[in-house]
């Protein structure tokens, strides 16, 4: 009965090998043909690392193939054998060039069968990896096995131990029954009294999981770490527990500080450790078959106990158990670090995080101070500049007002007193005296202009002027007002030229002050307009607004002084020598503005210098009722106007 069941098993074995079993291939027609047999499951990243390497390494030399014996999973007997059964099924006619082992099981088992006629593996080439102990060859062996021992050094790992956290005394180092870990419990023996300071440790080995767990339970957490180098079942029957599964289960019954020979363990919460390079390891592999190749003498050999080693490191668990970076070996890799995560003891880290906050807040706080005086520097400057332009237009006003209130009063004082010397000499003569009335009445004019100009400048920058609105036909109003100044312009050889779209507009306006508007920009045109050139008037509705614009021949203004223009005592005066050309007391425009926007309207300039000045005003069109028609009252004719605007136009 035992032996069916014997029989049974084998034969069932076979069959998940044939159809369950997970095959890495990496093929290519033509190539040699690599077989690699790894010693555990292909869930074992160390030896899927060495075949995907070696597979990368070979790629377009040789076709790969792997098979992974799981002894950690089938520990029956005769399961061995079952799986040498099997290769020699799959593998009898596909001649395998070369047959590569990883770890001592796969080894031991491949080896036992270099002899056997009956074996797809007689008398084939075997290279090995990983294999734990000194391999003694006879003399018919070494001319087939070749391969890479890997002896056990754990004397870096063990100082980092002891010296990377907080204070280890005692080692608890978990095994399984695998030959790795029979070789790393003989490599401890050895290094107890040679690591930096001296220690403890204890051996905890067993195939199950629970019962681990049993011997851990027990143990002081304090002063005291984990060195993980074996692999679990839960029971007879079932797989490998997973790295995952493992780590979780030991952290849930003990706090001491996990580390671990075995990559997996990493990447799922243990601390980390110097785990072989498996992928480098297996180029070197396929480097060795290629002088194997060519016909070199290769003989087994002991790599530099550094070659394959790579220090990796969870941070996320160093944090947790306060590992210190700075303790950690050379080139060491980190997993699960952020690129703000510092390599630095965990009190430093605040320190630093402190220090740095001091100094970017100190950073800011000075950029800041920069920005602030920066801004007060400017707001110094402005005001300097707003303080100059003051004592300039200070000083302006006094130059003009001393101007135009003592030039017309001169000429005043002066034909008064010629027409007193004269009416003393009793020689009255009608039209000398006709003519310094003349003077006399255009002078006063000035005079009273000026002072009007003042006046309005305080009533609107105060916000006492207003308008008097009344329903009118503004194109008339316009059309008379530049009618007016047709003679005067004539005597300059300047025509006026007047042009509308619409012959009535009904809109509501202040007609005394947009007379007034009219005169005064009409009036700068001919000032500043050489003799000979022309000035147009044009009327247009567009939507609800009325658009004016007059536009002359005259010489322009540069983009700077057009920024200006409508404020206080700034003059276009074109000097020659000493001499002011045009008169003006600067207010005009100003004014100007104000009373088109007492309007809601906007007023516009383009001008260019040497080819003349285009003002745009636009007024919206409305309309008041009748009552507000009935409170308006006319101050002052249009001839009066006239006379105030142009009492400062002599001669050209």
């Amino acid at each position: 009965m035992y032996k069916k069941i014997i029989l049974i098993f084998l034969i069932l074995s076979t069959v998940i090998f044939i159809f369950i079993n997970p095959i890495l291939c990496y093929a290519n027609d033509n190539n040699k043909k690599i077989l690699i047999i790894g010693s555990y499951s292909p869930k074992n990243k160390w030896e899927v690392s060495i075949t995907k390497g070696f597979g990368d390494a070979g790629k377009d030399r040789y076709t790969v193939k792997a098979e992974f014996l799981d002894s950690e999973s089938f520990e029956e007997e005769g399961y061995e054998e079952s799986f040498i059964n099997f290769l020699n099924v799959k593998y009898k006619d596909s001649n395998i060039d070369y047959i590569v082992t990883l770890d001592d099981e796969a080894f031991q088992l491949i080896r036992s069968k270099l002899f056997d006629n009956q074996s797809f593996i007689y008398e084939k080439n075997i290279i090995f990896a990983g294999v734990n102990n000194y391999v003694t060859l006879s003399n018919e062996e070494s001319k087939y096995i070749k391969g890479i021992l890997e002896i056990q050094d754990n004397l870096e790992m063990i100082n980092t131990i002891l010296t990377a956290g907080n204070k280890v005394n005692d080692i608890y180092l978990l095994l399984d029954e695998s030959i790795f870990c029979k070789t790393v419990k003989e490599n401890f023996e050895n290094l107890k009294d040679v690591a930096v300071v001296p220690f403890n440790y204890h051996i905890i080995q067993g195939a199950y999981l629970d019962d681990i767990k049993k011997q851990i339970e027990g143990i002081s957490p304090e002063n005291a770490a984990i060195f993980l180098c074996g692999t679990y079942k839960k029971d007879v029957d079932d797989g490998v527990v997973s790295s995952k599964s493992l780590i979780d289960e030991l952290q849930e019954i003990t706090s001491m500080p996990i580390y671990t020979k075995l990559e997996e363990y990493i990447y799922d919460g243990a601390i980390g450790g110097i785990v072989n390079d498996g992928y480098k390891l297996g180029e070197v592999l396929c480097s060795l078959i290629d002088n194997l190749i060519i016909g070199s003498n290769i003989f087994s050999a002991i790599p530099a106990h550094d070659t394959f080693s790579i220090p990796i490191f969870n941070y996320k668990a160093m944090s947790k158990y306060d590992i210190n970076p700075l303790k950690l070996p050379k080139n060491t890799v980190y997993i699960n670090k952020k690129p703000y995560d510092l390599l630095l003891p965990k009190k430093w880290i605040a320190v630093v995080w402190f220090v740095g906050f001091i100094i970017i807040l100190g950073v800011c706080s000075l950029i800041y101070i920069s920005i602030v005086n920066k801004k007060v520097a400017r707001k110094n400057k402005m005001l300097l500049l707003e303080s100059m332009e003051r004592e300039k237009i200070k000083t302006d006003f006094i130059v003009t007002i001393s101007h135009e209130l003592r030039t017309p009063l001169n000429i005043i004082i002066n034909a008064t007193n010629l027409l007193m010397i004269k009416l003393k000499e009793d020689n009255i003569d009608v039209k000398y005296f006709q003519e310094r009335l003349t003077y006399i009445m255009k002078n006063s004019n000035r005079l009273r202009r000026y002072i009007n100009n003042l006046i309005d400048v305080s009533k609107l920058e105060m916000g006492y002027m207003d308008v008097k609105l009344k329903n009118q036909n503004i194109v008339n109003i316009v059309e008379e007002v530049t009618l007016a100044i047709v003679d005067l312009a004539k005597k300059f050889d300047i025509d006026v030229i007047f042009d509308t779209e619409e012959e009535e507009i009904i809109t509501a306006i202040d007609t005394l002050k947009i007379e007034r508007v009219i005169l005064n920009l009409l009036s700068n045109s001919i000032k500043f307009s050489k003799n000979g050139r022309r000035i147009f008037v044009n009327m247009k509705k567009k939507e609800e607004s009325v658009i004016i614009e007059i536009s002359d021949e005259g010489m322009g203004m540069s983009e700077e002084f057009k920024t200006h223009l409508f404020e206080k005592f700034k003059r276009g005066d074109v000097n020659e020598g000493l001499k002011r050309q045009n008169e003006g007391s600067g207010l005009g425009l100003f004014i100007v503005k104000g009373l088109i926007e007492l309007h809601n309207g906007t007023i516009d300039i383009i001008s260019k210098l040497n080819e003349g000045t285009k003002i745009i005003i636009t007024l919206p069109i409305r309309l008041v009722n009748e009552k507000e028609n009935n409170e308006f009252i006319v101050d002052s004719s249009l001839e009066y106007l006239f006379e105030m605007e142009f009492s400062d136009i002599d001669k050209k």
